[in-house]
């Protein structure tokens, strides 16, 4: 198997979008290093309103899952 920590970020994003009929990536990295710089990417490929129906979905799952987590049973 690939250390897929040996890919670059971009090689690696283009691949997993080469998969997909329609897909949506955002990702944040914040501290790089010694700084407070903040790294953030954002890709999609496909139909915009199909990405865009694919981001409500994944805002409304996790919306879902933090109410979940912090209700008390």
């Amino acid at each position: 198997m690939t250390d897929l920590s040996l890919v670059d970020t971009d090689e690696l994003l283009a691949e997993l979008l080469a998969r997909f009929d329609h897909a949506v990536f955002a990702g944040l990295k914040s501290q790089i290093g010694a700084s407070d710089r903040i790294e953030f990417t954002r890709e999609w490929i496909g139909n915009t309103h199909t990405c865009l129906g694919l981001t409500a979905d994944l805002q409304a799952r996790i919306i879902e899952n933090f109410r979940e987590e912090e209700t008390p049973e």
